[in-house]
């Protein structure tokens, strides 16, 4: 296992594990700056040598510039507001860069897919309930 993967089984609760998990294993061997919109997460992406940045979702806005972030890891979000947090990730992810979404499991996996594909996401996968695209512009 990765040295983020590890470390991340060592935090509390699958969320942070899982997330932490696909990041490796989509990008091993990368320190990415990466959004999260939660502290736990962050603070494992930070421990694990990535740039972390802990974003806050406001008003349908994230709260950092276009193009500045190489991933964005997406938890904790109610359904209405999916939507548009998947819009705001693509804005601020680089070309080619990855997006997570770690969904409730209340979410079904075909309303996930489709709202990721509807922000323009491709190489959709989902695992574990940890969902993920690559941005293309």
């Amino acid at each position: 296992m990765s040295g983020l993967g590890s470390l991340a089984s060592t935090l509390l609760g699958g969320t942070t594990r899982n997330l932490c998990r696909e990041l490796a294993r989509r990008r091993p061997g990368t320190a990415l700056a990466v959004a999260a919109l939660t502290e736990p997460v962050a603070r494992a992406l930070g421990a694990a040598g990535h740039e972390a940045h802990l974003a806050t979702l406001s008003d349908g806005r994230l709260d950092l510039d276009p193009s500045s972030v190489d991933a964005v890891c997406l938890s904790g979000l109610e359904s209405q507001v999916l939507e548009a947090a998947l819009g705001e990730s693509a804005r601020v992810a680089k070309d080619q860069a990855l997006v997570f979404l770690a969904a409730s499991r209340r979410m079904s996996r075909a309303r996930v897919a489709a709202l990721f594909l509807h922000a323009g996401f491709v190489d959709i996968e989902q695992r574990d309930q940890v969902t993920s695209g690559r941005v293309r512009r």
